[in-house]
């Protein structure tokens, strides 16, 4: 229709033209906006079904209206990791609360490996012990050391190609540090371990080692070649997501304990593959990983918050008594016992945290 007067200025067009033109120009523009707010409704709408479905984020709770976001390490800036490491730093200078005679910085390896922590290992309870741990830790931070932030966590999905040049090592003081090079000792005639001497815990002096006291450097005995590789094998990303789309608790958590938790300890050596792991105030950021798979897991399951169960006991025969969400979490004085239904979901007024 419009043909003949295509060459033609919009002026010099007969004025029939010039409205079925107009009327062309409106309808056009018509089209284009509605096909623009369809898109935009439409993408709105996908982000939420997939944020829904992923429960990226999660409804507070009337109690947890503003939780703390814990983030991985990488994406502190050097004020942020200065302010992490000066209130881990601060733990030394106070005293026990569990009558360790030492400082509340060791109070945590204790209550790990002689209190109810190491119990923990092979139970249901593992994964709400150390939910449980993590926060009352945070918590010190924040309220006896002046820590502002929430814990970070160390995604080593991200680096498990090169695990050893992780951001996480380093030898200044805003990284905790690298492969023990200093003198060396052995524990019981067994474990040859290397003292860290750089980085912001560099020459560390312990008091508790496994269930036993020793004093001792903070020590690590990084592994390598084929066994190296065979331990980070766990942590890549398409075995994360295999483990993330694990149905059941009970097999989530005994998969994520056997196999995830314990590559990390392995490939660092050292405190970190003992009982009293939390000497390395590493442990704390590899945990906080380990949660937040958790806290995904949950979120990606229908029932991801009430899902518990498995053994009771550690080495617990098949038979035996089965862990329940009104069994009891011990802190061995760091903090008050609570039960398992209490920490299940983080934003709730005894946790409320988040991941970013």
């Amino acid at each position: 229709m419009f043909s003949a007067y295509k060459a033609l200025p919009y002026d010099e067009l007969p004025e029939s033209a010039k409205t079925s033109s107009r009327a062309a120009k409106i309808l056009s523009r018509i089209y284009h906006y509605t096909i623009g707010a369809y898109l935009v409704v439409t993408s709105l709408a996908l982000l939420f079904i997939v944020l829904h479905s992923l429960f990226i984020v999660s409804l507070p709770s009337e109690k947890c209206q503003r939780p703390m976001f814990r983030r991985e390490w990488r994406t502190f800036d050097d004020q942020e990791k200065k302010n992490y490491i000066e209130a881990v730093q601060c733990l030394k200078d106070i005293p026990s609360k569990i009558g360790t005679n030492y400082s509340i910085f060791e109070d945590f390896p204790y209550a790990h490996a002689i209190g109810d922590g190491i119990k923990t290992h092979g139970t249901a309870r593992f994964l709400p012990w150390h939910r449980y741990f993590l926060h009352i830790y945070e918590q010190v931070l924040q309220d006896q050391c002046g820590y502002r932030g929430g814990l970070p966590y160390w995604d080593w999905t991200l680096d498990w190609q090169h695990i050893l040049k992780a951001p996480v090592w380093g030898a200044g003081s805003l990284a905790f540090g690298t492969n023990g090079t200093g003198d060396t000792f052995i524990d019981a005639g067994v474990l040859q371990r290397n003292c860290v001497v750089d980085g912001a815990f560099a020459n560390t002096t312990l008091h508790y080692l496994d269930n036993k006291q020793l004093q001792h450097c903070l020590s690590r005995g990084f592994n390598t070649g084929s066994l190296l590789h065979n331990l980070t094998m766990w942590l890549r990303p398409k075995n994360i997501e295999t483990l993330l789309l694990t149905p059941r608790y009970e097999q989530f958590n005994e998969h994520m304990e056997r196999y995830i938790h314990l590559a990390i300890p392995a490939i660092v050596q050292g405190d970190f593959v003992t009982r009293t792991s939390p000497n390395d105030p590493l442990t704390f950021l590899h945990h906080a990983q380990l949660d937040r798979l958790w806290w995904l897991w949950q979120h990606l399951h229908p029932h991801g918050m009430s899902d518990y169960g498995g053994a009771a006991y550690r080495d617990a025969a098949p038979s035996a008594s089965r862990d329940n969400l009104q069994s009891i979490i011990r802190m061995s004085g760091l903090a008050p016992d609570i039960r398992v239904a209490e920490v299940m979901n983080t934003r709730t007024s005894v946790l409320c945290y988040s991941y970013n």
